[in-house]
Parts: structure tokens; C-alpha cells; sequence
């Protein structure tokens, strides 16, 4: 769970935030490990807070990537969907075309297609500043097709990597991303079969992402589902990750109003992270953990979303 605000469907940040392998573009899916994580209740708030979101790498002071188009911005990070998004200009409010800026207000150049209508193409980023002291080097190869109201594209990142003083963060993916616009919803879809992510020595791995989000221009109301598996060594393996209860909030909120998410390890132990508030910081999250993987939570408590954001692994 974390900071799920969905405006990007409908627009865009560069200040962008939180939660690696080569990869090409397409919505196959990959072989992903089994959860090997045995959740119990010394660390499952901790393995939620990691894994629990589906843009759970994220950091304040250092540069984090993420394949979701939902999150709080926060400063010096990149999300990768967004990113996308912005670059090929997909959605009901953008022009689909790419991005023909070839200076970055940091320094540095991107590389785009001749045409600025292209339907396929590489995107070059060399030493390109777009936030004040992190810089972007990597290339993105896209296809894509359709109109501002309907439209896909498949797309892969090659050793696409942000630097932010000592911490250099390293992304391998693929992904596909389609979207449908009928006044005022818009719903948009993201399926990531393998995304690799080092940063220094840790590493985050995504497999068989999928995601599905609508958003209301009229009312900012969104809602939001993903399923996935996370691999990581800041939970030393792999746990299973979906929501049970899809999330819904408003854009201008931090969080979000209803919903809730289940992380599941070794031998069905899992924790669940539910919420059922205003989408304030203030807001409690109801944590609960079945250790023995019976089906019963044998273990609850709750706390704030400052207090459980405060839980997760800085990188």
C-alpha cells in the first residue's frame, strides 16, 4: 500500500516517486519464484511495508524507480510508468506523438525519433538532468498505436539508470501499457512480465506485474488493482502480492480511502494491509497476520500511514 495517488492516468510528474535482467516489449508472462518468505509476527509489518506496495522502492533522498502509475510524488525519484507515459504521450489528455525535447533542463540530451509521430523508435538518454542533482543514462525502445482515447504501447528499458550522488539505481524491464477513454473515466492497464531494479548492492524484482486503474476526471474518484510477485533483498526472497479488496480513493488525497492487500510467503503464512478512511496521514492501517497460514489472523494491530511509510527499507 503506500501514497496511491492515481492522477497520472490522466497526467504527468517529472518529480516522481516509490516500489531489475533485460527484458523486450509484451505482456508475456515469465516464470516468477515461489514465495520462500516465512511471514510471521516479528516481521510481517516489515514485509508489507516492502512488498505490500505495489510502488513500494520508494525514497526521499535518493533515487527510486517504480513500474506504477500510482504513488505521492516525491522528490528525486522516477517512476517509470510515468515516465513512459510522458514520453510517448499516452492518454485521453496527451497528443500521441513522442517527445521531440532533445535538452534537459539538468544538462544532458534525449534522443528521440526524427518524426515526431513515430509509432516505433528508440529514446537515448545520455547524462540527462531532470531533477536538481540526479541524472538519467539508459535507452527505451517503444511501439505503440491508437489515439489519445485508445491506445497501447509495448516497451523496453535497456540498462536505463539514475544516478543521485553515490546511490545509482538499475533498471532492466518491459512492460505494456493500454488505456480507454469515454468521458470522464479512464482506465488504464500496465503489464510488466519482468522488471529488474539494482541500487548499489540491493536489488528489487517484479514479475508478472499487472495492474488496472480507473480514474474520474469530473470527481478525481480512482480505483486500483495489481497483482504480482516481489523478490527482493531487503526481504532476503519472494512473497506473492495482490490486493483483495481493490483500492479507491480521490487524486488530491495521499491515500487511499478503502481497500486492502495481501502478501503471501511460504506455506500460505500472510499479512494483510487494509484501510477504511479519509485518505489522510493520519488515517489508520489495520495490519494483520496469519503466521500459520490456516486462514486465521491470529495477529492485529494497527497504526498510522506516517508511521507505516516510516517502516519501509530506505535505499
Amino acid at each position: 500500500l503506500m501514497k496511491f495517488k492515481y492522477s497520472v492516468l490522466i497526467s504527468f510528474f517529472l518529480s516522481i516517486s516509490a516500489c531489475g535482467g533485460g527484458g523486450s516489449g509484451g505482456s508475456g508472462s515469465v516464470s516468477s519464484p515461489a514465495p520462500n518468505v516465512t511471514i510471521t509476527t516479528t516481521n510481517g509489518t516489515q514485509v508489507a511495508a516492502d512488498a505490500g506496495s505495489g510502488d513500494s522502492i520508494t525514497s526521499g533522498a535518493t533515487a527510486g524507480i517504480s513500474p506504477l502509475s500510482v504513488s505521492q510524488p516525491t522528490q528525486n525519484a522516477i517512476k517509470l510508468t510515468e515516465l513512459t507515459q510522458q514520453l510517448l504521450h499516452l492518454g485521453h489528455d496527451q497528443q500521441l506523438q513522442v517527445q521531440t525535447v532533445t535538452t534537459c533542463s539538468g544538462g544532458g540530451t534525449v534522443m528521440t525519433p526524427d518524426n515526431p509521430s513515430a509509432t516505433s523508435g528508440t529514446v537515448t538518454f545520455s547524462n540527462c538532468g531532470f531533477l536538481p542533482g540526479l541524472t538519467i543514462d539508459g535507452s527505451m525502445t517503444f511501439s505503440k498505436s491508437g489515439d489519445k482515447n485508445n491506445y497501447s504501447a509495448s516497451v523496453s528499458y535497456s540498462n536505463f539508470t539514475i544516478t543521485n550522488g553515490v546511490t545509482v539505481s538499475t533498471v532492466n524491464a518491459s512492460m505494456t501499457i493500454t488505456g480507454s477513454y469515454t468521458a470522464p473515466v479512464e482506465t488504464v492497464s500496465v503489464s510488466i512480465p519482468n522488471f529488474d531494479l539494482t541500487v548499489n548492492s540491493d536489488y528489487i524484482r517484479l514479475y508478472n506485474f499487472s495492474s488496472t486503474g480507473t480514474t474520474n476526471s469530473t470527481t478525481s474518484e480512482y480505483t486500483l488493482s495489481w497483482d504480482y510477485t516481489y523478490d527482493s533483498s531487503f526481504i532476503n526472497g519472494a512473497v506473492h502480492v495482490a490486493t483483495e479488496q481493490q483500492l479507491q480513493g480521490y487524486s488530491y488525497n495521499s491515500y487511499p480511502n478503502t481497500g486492502s492487500v495481501v502478501v503471501t510467503g511460504v506455506n500460505n503464512s500472510h499479512v494483510r494491509c487494509s484501510t477504511n478512511g479519509l485518505g489522510q496521514d493520519t488515517d489508520l492501517v489495520m495490519i494483520e497476520i496469519d503466521a500459520d497460514g490456516d486462514g486465521v489472523y491470529e495477529y492485529m494491530t494497527t497504526m498510522s500511514w506516517t508511521q507505516f511509510d516510516t517502516l519501509k527499507s530506505a535505499l
